[in-house]
C-alpha cells in the first residue's frame, strides 16, 4: 500500500469566475443570516406585545372583579389560575436588558 499526496498552489485572480461565485454565495448567506436575525427579532417583539396586552387585560379584569366586590371562590380561583399562567408565559420570554446609557 502506498500514499501519493499532490499539492497544487495557485493564486486566483479576483475576477476568476469561481472566486466571484464564492463571493456572491457568501453575500447571499450573510443576507440570509441578517434576514433570519430580523425575523427572530420581530417574533420576540411580537411576543412581548402579546404578553403586554394579556397583562393589561388581566389587570383590567382583576380590577373589575375587585371593584364589583361580588366574586365567588370559583371566580377567584380561576383568576388566580389565569394570573399564574400569565406569569409562566412572561417568564418564558426574559425581559429586555435596559438600554445602554
Amino acid at each position: 500500500m502506498f500514499r501519493l499526496d499532490v499539492y497544487h498552489h495557485s493564486v486566483c485572480s479576483p475576477t476568476d469566475p469561481v472566486m466571484v461565485a464564492l463571493a456572491e454565495l457568501k453575500e447571499i448567506t450573510m443576507a440570509t443570516k441578517d434576514q433570519v436575525t430580523a425575523a427572530i427579532e420581530a417574533a420576540a417583539d411580537q411576543t412581548n406585545k402579546i404578553i403586554a396586552e394579556v397583562q393589561a387585560a388581566v389587570a383590567a379584569l382583576t380590577a373589575a372583579i375587585e371593584a364589583a366586590g361580588n366574586s365567588t371562590p370559583a371566580m377567584d380561583a380561576a383568576l388566580g389560575r389565569l394570573q399564574t399562567a400569565l406569569q409562566v408565559a412572561d417568564d418564558l420570554n426574559p425581559d429586555a436588558p435596559p438600554p445602554a446609557p
